[in-house]
This record gives C-alpha cells, sequence and structure tokens, in this order.
C-alpha cells in the first residue's frame, strides 16, 4: 500500500505545502529503502520549515545510513536545539502545536 500512500502524499502535498507532508513521504521513503528520495522529501519540507524538528531526525538517520557521520552529527545537534526550543515556546504558551 506504500504506493497509495505515495500517492495521497503528493495529492495532500499539491493541496497544501506543509512540511509535514514531505516528512511524512520521506519517513514512507525511508522505510521502502528508497534513501535519496527520502532525502529529497526531507530537503523540499526544510525549505517550507525551518523549525521541524523531524526534518533535521530523519536528515540525521539518512546521513548516518549513508556514513556521512559528520552531517549526520550536525542534523542531530541542529535536532536537538529546535525540539527543545519548540518545548520551551510551548511551555511558556507561546506557541500552540
Amino acid at each position: 500500500r506504500y504506493k497509495e500512500a505515495e500517492d495521497r502524499y503528493f495529492k495532500a502535498i499539491s493541496l497544501n505545502k506543509y512540511s509535514k507532508h514531505y516528512v511524512n513521504l520521506a519517513v514512507m521513503y525511508i522505510r521502502t529503502g528508497r534513501i535519496d528520495d527520502a532525502e529529497k522529501a526531507l530537503l523540499n519540507a526544510l525549505e517550507l520549515n525551518d523549525y521541524n524538528p523531524m526534518i533535521y531526525y530523519n536528515l540525521a538517520q539518512i546521513y548516518k545510513y549513508k556514513g556521512d557521520i559528520e552531517k549526520a552529527a550536525v542534523m542531530r545537534d541542529i535536532y536537538i536545539k529546535t525540539f527543545n526550543d519548540m518545548n520551551k515556546f510551548e511551555k511558556a504558551g507561546d506557541i500552540k502545536l
């Protein structure tokens, strides 16, 4: 059913270009071994919203899988900072997720 899921993500993206749609598409690609497609989807998500920690988390996983430990570490560090920053805002009531 991955093809059906892929089609639905593309439909969602055509309606609203939200970073979460690209992240979900990337996760599906990762699960099906389409690592390069997953990376492209995540880079598209990054262009839309650089404050989505799941982009960085998944990019870290991809770069680790590809053997690029330096890029993986950078993405991991950005993930941790972004995740922590979002939690600070949420606890302060500044943003609602």
